[in-house]
């Protein structure tokens, strides 16, 4: 069986929980340790992308929520007066 050595970079970090990273602390050396690793890699990829996902379709929701929230005010606050309110708002 071949070894290999390289330098192990920690990419689940940011996107695995803190117990995922474990098996990622030595660097495989045989095939079948390359093998789990890559499954473990493609499942925190996975993770992260349905994560990014829903975050990214919530945050859509919230620009559209305060688009409406704004036409709202809008039309309360009155001619003219619509910049200063929102400076006021954001002050």
């Amino acid at each position: 069986m071949t070894t290999v050595e390289h330098e192990v970079v920690d990419a689940t970090a940011v996107v695995a929980p803190r117990n995922d990273t474990a098996s990622l602390t030595e660097p495989p050396k045989t095939l079948d340790e390359y093998a789990k690793a890559i499954l473990e890699a493609h499942q925190c990829v996975d993770r992260a992308d349905n994560l990014s996902k829903r975050h990214g379709r919530e945050a859509i929701a919230a620009a559209l929520k305060a688009g409406q929230y704004l036409n709202a005010a809008k039309v309360l606050v009155g001619h003219g007066n619509w910049l200063p309110w929102l400076k006021e708002i954001r002050a």
